[in-house]
């Protein structure tokens, strides 16, 4: 990645140098001052990241990364931090065929960090990305975000988070099944209740399913997990009107 940034500088350097020399007065600038730079990045250009327009699917969601500018772009690097206890980084798409991108989410700071650069100019006010994470609880909106830092040409900008739809999630919850679940954490039997019929999964966090069964409207399911291995399940209560998952914790018998 150094090497292909430094490459993209060399390029970066001998285009503006060429665009001098054919052009002196380019910038309006007839003097013999260094040209060193063909953009300009400050706080009018942004990185968006768009929460409105989620895509949910299943246990995932993800939303677009895009960029508003009026300079020609050739790196777009950010990190950000998010809300862990309801939300799993999952990946990074790219949505380009242009880009070289790499990203790392680091455990120890509890932070993502993302790079990219091409030398092809990178598209304005069009998704260049999406970020997707898997749902533990919730829905995923701008307070969701936390120490967000973006930066264009390796030049700090600004960033605009567009907030998810929250009346969208109120019309949902008018629709969703009443749902209870208990004991949480469990570690013999956990009892579920959903108020229409509906499927259950459970499955582990990389998404393997480890069980799947079937409930009644008003049934007390009760399933015994006195033979599964300790730690963090998500278990998905679904049917064609609703779609809810919850974090399930199994803790070892005493």
């Amino acid at each position: 990645m150094k090497v292909q940034r430094l490459l993209w500088c060399l390029f970066f350097s001998l285009t503006a140098d060429i665009m001098y020399a054919g052009n002196p007065s380019f910038l309006g600038n007839k003097t013999n001052t260094a040209f060193s730079k063909i953009t300009t990045i400050n706080t009018l250009d942004t990185v968006v990241f768009d929460l409105a327009q989620s895509d949910t699917s299943l246990n995932q969601i993800e939303f677009p990364v895009y960029i508003l500018s009026d300079d020609t772009v050739n790196a777009l690097d950010f990190s950000f931090k998010y809300n862990e206890v309801d939300f799993s980084f999952d990946s990074i798409i790219d949505l380009t065929t242009y880009m070289q991108t790499f990203s790392y989410y680091n455990p120890f700071d509890s932070t993502l960090r993302f790079t990219s650069n091409s030398f092809q100019a990178y598209e304005n006010d069009s998704a260049l990305l999406t970020i997707r994470f898997t749902i533990l609880s919730g829905q995923f909106c701008d307070s969701d975000l936390r120490s967000v830092k973006v930066y264009l040409n390796g030049e700090v900008c600004s960033v605009k988070i567009v907030d998810c739809l929250h009346v969208n999630v109120a019309e949902l919850n008018a629709n969703t099944a009443k749902f209870t679940l208990f004991p949480n954490p469990v570690n013999d039997a956990l009892t579920i209740e959903v108020s229409q019929d509906a499927s259950i999964e459970l499955f582990q966090l990389d998404g393997r399913i480890v069980m799947q069964l079937s409930v009644k409207a008003f049934e007390k399911l009760v399933i015994d997990i006195k033979n599964m291995d300790a730690g963090l399940y998500l278990l998905r209560t679904f049917n064609a009107q609703f779609n809810q998952t919850e974090k399930i914790i199994i803790q070892p018998e005493n």
